[in-house]
């Protein structure tokens, strides 16, 4: 084993490894790997395109639109270039609000308010986010954080939010916001 910090980790065939398949090779078939660490996904996948790396776990978003459909195919130029391979992992991303009540900034910010911090919540489209964002790829947060693909994921246990505009205006009309303009506290 090697590791180059920030640049590759290097994984040798262990020749003493007791298992084999089940025609009698030995495990595992090759001699070695090479993890390779990139500052830029756009390098990665240009790395990527001249087969100088052999697989990588995401498509950076400036050339998604190249490679996937919206619904998040390979478009058929790269159907016989490349393999896509989809299935849930541990990956999250999110938005979060800064409420802190000390920071003069933020003691009359609307996102103080609950109310509001929920509409935001409902006015939040997950899917079209997936859709638009990730050509597809990904399942929206509508359940919670854990995602899907881990053994905790319930749906049916965890009611997050989901999209729902009448739901978010109700929230900031009662929160003392009309139209998205006025307050009345």
């Amino acid at each position: 084993m090697a590791w180059e910090e920030g640049q590759a980790l290097i994984l040798k065939k262990n020749k003493h490894y007791f298992e084999q398949d089940s025609t009698g090779k030995p495990l595992p078939y090759l001699d070695g790997i090479k993890v390779s660490f990139y500052n830029s996904k756009a390098t990665e996948f240009l790395e990527f395109q001249q087969k100088r790396l052999d697989f990588i776990d995401d498509i950076d978003p400036s050339f998604k639109d190249e490679i996937l459909t919206k619904s998040g195919n390979l478009k058929k130029q790269w159907q016989e270039k490349i393999v896509l391979n989809k299935h849930p992992y541990l990956n999250i991303e999110y938005l979060g609000i800064l409420v802190d009540e000390n920071n003069d900034l933020l003691k009359n910010s609307p996102l103080r308010l609950k109310k509001i911090r929920q509409a935001i919540n409902y006015g939040f489209d997950r899917k079209k986010m997936m859709l638009y964002l990730r050509n597809s790829i990904g399942t929206a947060a509508e359940s919670g954080f854990v995602p899907a693909g881990l053994p905790s994921f319930d749906a049916a246990l965890v009611k997050g939010y989901q999209y729902d505009a009448i739901k978010a205006k109700q929230l900031l009309a009662e929160a003392g916001y009309t139209n998205g303009k006025t307050c009345l506290l």
